[in-house]
């Protein structure tokens, strides 16, 4: 598909709200509204202000189902990537906020299956409905830990994570040695994104049980080759789901040791991330993908050509606003790209 610049489209997802009085999801409006108590307004370092108002493409209040987030955010995504271009979706937001519960679901409740799951059913149920067209999707999952890339679907004794390295190809990036799958059918699928799932790198501290320490980046990849057309033209795109592991404060999650360093490369990390995404959306000068793996390899997701979606997840409760405050100013700046 020919390469068209898409600006980046944000929801933000927020989980129960305690107190409504500093924190308002406005859905109807796709704003959100924080307001800080006085003993943290006054102990910041711009005090003048204590108050913030941003406007998204999407906003959702705790009880919006995974149904509703994936018919009106990822849906159209995965649409255009049946389509023939490439599409992107980055769950973002501090840890414990929801990103993989948005991303992934449950794998025991259908009904509580997250995103990705979804797309996975849509992306054959359309397959089936298309009989014209021979469709062929393989499907990898890599995580970017501490600045390494690690395959998840390696099982046999070989080669570690050094062997696999970012290649650049034209506008886009793509990993070689990553151990793509060929899938041929939803269950198939759904069985690698588990199995990536379960080998993901987690560890438990103050604010997450399950605290995912990398940043996890699963994609579909399809060829779409007519059947009754003589010139055997093959359409190619990928749907890229990405997991973001959260950001940190090492006061609160009170981490030690290795964990520690875990948390410092996750915000270092996310920090880049901030960086590119402002860089993009000036839209003028060097952009500096190649500051960590993660930038490099979402490249053609921040200001290139693929339909980017950025999920922002947020706490809802009053006690973690400057990290609320964090997420949306974040949500804000990347819905300018």
């Amino acid at each position: 598909m020919q390469a068209v610049r898409e600006r980046l489209t944000v929801a933000v997802r927020a989980r129960s709200v305690s107190n409504p009085d500093h924190i308002q999801i406005r859905p109807a409006s796709s704003t959100v509204r924080v307001v800080l108590p006085p003993e943290l307004a006054s102990a910041r370092s711009d005090n003048q202000r204590s108050s913030w108002e941003w406007t998204y493409d999407h906003v959702f209040g705790g009880e919006s189902s995974q149904e509703k987030i994936f018919d009106e955010t990822v849906a159209p995504v995965v649409d255009a990537v049946l389509r023939g271009y490439n599409g992107t979706v980055l769950c973002f937001g501090q840890t414990g906020s929801g990103k993989t519960y948005t991303h992934t679901g449950s794998m025991s409740q259908f009904a509580q299956r997250g995103v990705a799951p979804r797309a996975i059913a849509r992306v054959f149920s359309h397959a089936a409905s298309q009989p014209q067209y021979e469709t062929l999707v393989t499907a990898s999952y890599l995580e970017i830990y501490n600045d390494t890339l690690v395959d998840l679907l390696t099982e046999l004794p070989g080669p570690g994570p050094e062997s696999l390295s970012l290649v650049d190809c034209e506008s886009s990036t793509t990993v070689r040695g990553l151990r793509a799958v060929a899938v041929a059918d939803e269950a198939a699928a759904l069985e690698v994104l588990f199995t990536g799932e379960r080998r993901r790198s987690v560890s438990c501290h103050q604010l997450n049980d399950r605290s995912s320490r990398g940043h996890a980046v699963f994609t579909l990849s399809m060829e779409f080759r007519s059947r009754v057309e003589s010139s055997g033209r093959v359409t190619r795109a990928k749907l890229v789901f990405v997991d973001l592991a959260g950001s940190e404060r090492l006061k609160k999650t009170q981490t030690s040791g290795c964990l520690r360093g875990e948390s410092v490369y996750i915000n270092q990390s996310l920090t880049h991330l901030d960086q590119v995404v402002v860089a993009a959306a000036v839209s003028r000068g060097h952009v500096p993908y190649r500051r960590s793996k993660l930038t490099h390899l979402l490249r053609d997701a921040i200001g290139g050509n693929s339909k980017t979606l950025l999920i922002a997840n947020m706490s809802g409760q009053a006690a973690h606003l400057e990290e609320t405050i964090a997420t949306l100013e974040f949500a804000a700046r990347a819905r300018a790209v």
